[in-house]
């Protein structure tokens, strides 16, 4: 009689500071959050998010993103991470006021080294969020005066 051995695979999962090895061992590793904005006028802001490990390697990408400021509150419109399959995704705020966002990947590789994503990302942001802002703008305009006028 002939027993199938089924070869174990080793699976490496960033999950709320847990790498999984394997489905029946956790090792926990902690993983420290980094952030940075930078201001580019009082109302404009890139912000960046990553976790790094003890040895300051970064490991995941929590956010890359674009915020604009509409009266006193931060408001995010767009940002792109890696938590959905180790691809790079980006994601777009629809509507002010609402929780819904498109989200989609982007057309680079899986599992891409982690650096380039984050400069892609970066330089996706710095060349077009002029564009985004307008857009967000030109769907938001009523919603933004009415904000505006009543603050």
């Amino acid at each position: 009689m002939h027993k199938k051995f089924r070869k174990k695979r080793k699976i490496n999962i960033l999950h709320k500071g847990f790498i999984l090895v394997s489905p029946n061992k956790k090792i926990n590793i902690k993983l420290e959050e980094i952030y940075q904005n930078i201001y580019i006028y009082d109302t404009d802001r890139f912000c960046y998010v990553y976790l790094i490990d003890k040895n300051k390697v970064k490991k995941q990408i929590q956010s890359v993103r674009y915020d604009l400021k509409i009266g006193n509150d931060w408001i995010t419109i767009i940002w792109f991470d890696n938590c959905h399959e180790g691809r790079l995704h980006q994601h777009i705020l629809t509507e002010l006021g609402s929780q819904y966002e498109i989200s989609f990947p982007t057309n680079l590789k899986k599992n891409a080294d982690l650096e380039y994503l984050i400069k892609w990302s970066k330089n996706n942001l710095e060349k077009n969020w002029l564009n985004y802002r307008r857009h967000f703008y030109n769907i938001n305009k009523s919603k933004i005066k009415n904000l505006l006028d009543y603050l």
